[in-house]
């Protein structure tokens, strides 16, 4: 499966205005899945973002923002080889206003991927 960075602002400002969203506290995830004809385009696509308004230092944003990486590297390792069919665009959003350890991420993005990549979440709204 192929996992990339979310950069297009169409694309997030799309999630933003007509994607799902799922609330695990500490982490926010908005996501889209759109079909695709290209397998190339095939995957998923996220980006995490933490706000500067809460976490002033950018030091702490990009800790932050490295451990939300890492746990949705090691919870897609955790399930094995997903053979998407579609597009999957994902924005993790950061709500805690500090630094929180890794295993509580993980566990915040291991529950909000189960729901984004369950069965009934392939269906297109």
């Amino acid at each position: 499966m192929k996992v990339d960075r979310l950069k297009s602002f169409i694309s997030i400002r799309e999630i933003f205005s007509n994607g799902r969203s799922q609330l695990k506290f500490p982490i926010l995830a908005k996501w889209s899945i759109s079909p695709t004809e290209n397998k190339g385009q095939a995957g998923l696509y996220f980006t995490p973002t933490v706000s500067v308004k809460k976490i002033r230092k950018a030091v702490d944003r990009n800790l932050i923002k490295r451990r939300i990486k890492e746990a949705v590297r090691n919870d897609l390792k955790k399930r094995g080889n997903l053979n998407l069919s579609s597009r999957i665009e994902v924005v993790y959003i950061f709500l805690h206003n500090q630094p929180l350890p890794y295993d509580q991420i993980l566990k915040a993005v291991t529950k909000i991927n189960s729901k984004i990549f369950s069965p009934s979440a392939d269906s297109i709204p």
